[in-house]
């Protein structure tokens, strides 16, 4: 419960300093190239790792408001953390406000991510006895300096295998 109180006063937060700036910004545009999901394959009974990475054609990134869907027939989710590599200054909070969705927010401070940096990092348990692959969709909102803000959506699968 704390955690999604702290997960949604930080939202809130992103929210309002995002509606602050003096200038006007145009509605965001999706774009696939802001983020990849990797997905290690994975047994059943096993552990799948996920990691959420940014691209070369991410661009400023200050602050990700996001929501990972996937498969919770096949998948669930064991823990998140804030990626390694170049994060330094941002804080994560994340949740699961239903099975089959984690929500999360990366922020703090108004130095930008690194371009090709690991942004989230996702460890689920595979469901003993399935098998096939377990679809993971990523998408949200970025944030730059100038507070524009662009949607992001990508995605990706682990393959449940022996």
């Amino acid at each position: 419960m704390a955690r999604a109180l702290r997960f949604m006063g930080l939202a809130a937060l992103a929210f309002m300093v995002a509606s602050c700036s003096q200038q006007s910004t145009p509605a965001p545009t999706t774009e696939q190239g802001i983020f990849a999901i990797e997905a290690q394959d994975a047994a059943p009974g096993g552990e799948a790792q996920v990691r959420v990475r940014s691209l070369p054609t991410s661009g400023t990134v200050v602050t990700v408001v996001s929501q990972l869907t996937y498969d919770s027939s096949r998948l669930k989710v064991k823990d998140c953390a804030i990626g390694t590599g170049g994060t330094v200054g941002k804080q994560l909070q994340w949740a699961e406000p239903q099975q089959g969705m984690v929500t999360a927010v990366v922020a703090g401070g108004l130095e930008p991510l690194p371009q090709e940096s690991e942004l989230l990092h996702c460890s689920f348990t595979v469901v003993p006895g399935t098998s096939g692959s377990a679809s993971l969709s990523i998408h949200g909102g970025v944030a730059d300096k100038p507070y524009e803000e662009r949607e992001f959506s990508a995605q990706g699968a682990v393959i449940i295998g022996n």
